[in-house]
């Protein structure tokens, strides 16, 4: 049986998501929370198998924090899926950098919802036309050329799911079967994921410095590095961070726990 744990403030969608899961065999809501408070007493009491968050939460917090605090205490990256109404591409990519392995949209039938977690429980992602045109602008950073190189498929996928297709229709177009789509679909949540979290001693000693408020030039000093040097480093650190100059990184550090 897996369990499930709801965060939702919403009275009217949180009851039409625990009526979605009433009568499922193999599916159980463990908990349900209304804010961020109550949701962040229950993941650190008990693990559920999935976490499914809105992103807009009363008292204390948003989605895409607790999504990084389920991260933390139960591996990375985990189950937990954004939970929303809303495509609004810097909240869902920030959910994605967080930890988020699936996007369960509010606005489509209960059947998807339950269908969604099914792909989440046996280790598959679900991913829709519009989560897929995001994701391929992301994939266009130079950064995420390794994952391009270790998942060549990927960019074909992403284009075909942006154009409508579902998983259980790639078989003719990319010899693909719906449980390698969703299959590839986690593996590429967790490149990106693993891109703007994983940073190298390197950069976690530069955006340590930034924090401090030392300029480039400083930090290149003070690491015993040149110029041009100092530059990359930054450059890779801001992409990670999916940020595009000091001010913005230092506070996105600041934001996911990595500087104080």
């Amino acid at each position: 049986m897996t369990g499930i744990l709801i965060v939702e403030d919403h009275p009217d969608v949180c009851e039409a998501l625990v009526q979605a899961f009433a009568n499922t065999t193999d599916l159980k809501i463990t908990g349900v929370a209304t804010n961020y408070a109550e949701a962040l007493q229950l993941i650190e009491a008990s693990r559920p198998d999935i976490l499914l968050a809105d992103l807009c939460l009363p008292r204390g917090g948003d989605g895409v924090t607790l999504i990084r605090r389920a991260a933390r205490l139960w591996g990375t990256p985990c189950n937990s899926a954004v939970l929303t109404a809303h495509r609004n591409e810097a909240n869902l990519m920030d959910a994605v950098r967080a930890g988020a392995v699936g996007y369960i949209d509010k606005s489509t039938d209960p059947a998807t919802w339950v269908d969604s977690v099914r792909e989440l429980a046996q280790g598959r992602s679900p991913l829709n036309a519009a989560l897929a045109r995001i994701f391929r602008r992301a994939f266009q950073h130079p950064a995420c050329a390794p994952c391009l190189q270790a998942h060549p498929k990927g960019p074909v996928f992403l284009q075909q799911i942006a154009n409508g297709y579902r998983f259980d229709e790639l078989q003719p177009v990319m010899g693909m079967d719906e449980t390698e789509a969703g299959r590839l679909a986690r593996q590429l949540y967790a490149c990106l994921h693993q891109l703007h979290t994983t940073l190298t001693p390197r950069e976690q000693e530069l955006i340590t410095l930034l924090g401090q408020k030392y300029d480039l030039t400083q930090c290149a000093v003070e690491m015993g590095v040149s110029a041009h040097t100092i530059k990359t480093h930054s450059q890779n650190l801001y992409a990670k961070l999916g940020t595009s100059d000091k001010t913005a990184a230092v506070l996105e550090a600041r934001r996911q726990g990595i500087i104080g």
